[in-house]
């Protein structure tokens, strides 16, 4: 092939090569993963938004940025964030994962039953086995203080009871809590060790503390399996 005209070369270009946008967010991004291993996490939170103000597109920088808004306690612009990806068909596994952690968070700041001890939700509970509402708004706050398992455990008690109670509320948050805890792929040689695919923080940890947490989502991932056949 003979040579390229210049405006053929700087389409395929643009086409394949990403944009200043697109590195800028990269950049940002990177920055803000190494100010989070420093314990710096407003000066993370800036570099996340700086990111995406970059590239909106950037479906990665939106996610961490959302999932450390919800850590912090910015539930409010997480939500703004989230509506644009929970509309798309289909849907972005991760960013309804980190939804339903939102919802989670919301419930123990709005709702009365945020401030029951969980010896209040089992008193209740006892009284009446299928009061699903209830044991859910327990699920709910044990997510909410990261007792990850203990939530898994009281969705199972509503699934294996009624899968397909209040929409398959249960079933939705367990599956969402399996993909924030799911450890990502690796997916470049800069890719940060230590964090899971979904809202969980796992930076500084070491490999056998991930291996430990791949077990633990595919021993509830079976449990899962068992209870909705």
């Amino acid at each position: 092939m003979g040579a390229q005209p210049e405006g053929k070369l700087r389409e395929f270009l643009d086409k394949h090569l990403p944009s200043e946008g697109e590195l800028a967010a990269e950049a940002e991004a990177d920055e803000a993963h190494q100010l989070l291993e420093a314990g710096d996490t407003q000066a993370a939170l800036q570099k996340l938004a700086d990111a995406l103000a970059a590239d909106p597109a950037n479906d990665d920088a939106r996610f961490d940025y959302v999932r450390l808004l919800i850590a912090t306690g910015g539930y409010e612009e997480a939500g703004a964030l989230l509506a644009e990806p929970l509309k798309r068909i289909p849907q972005a596994t991760r960013f309804e994962a980190l939804n339903q952690w939102l919802q989670c968070m919301l419930f123990v700041h709005n709702d009365e039953r945020g401030n029951w001890e969980f010896a209040q939700f089992d008193a209740v509970i006892a009284q009446n086995k299928r009061d699903f509402d209830t044991r859910f708004g327990k699920a709910r706050a044990l997510a909410a203080e990261g007792q990850w398992a203990a939530s898994m455990d009281e969705l199972l008690e509503i699934i294996m009871r009624d899968k397909d109670w209040n929409g398959q509320a249960a079933r939705k948050l367990y599956v969402g809590i399996l993909e924030l805890l799911t450890p990502p792929k690796p997916k470049k040689q800069d890719a940060i060790p230590g964090k899971s695919s979904g809202g969980i923080e796992l930076l500084g940890k070491a490999g056998a503390e991930q291996d430990e947490a791949t077990q633990l989502v595919n021993s509830y991932r079976r449990k899962l399996s068992m209870a909705l056949n």
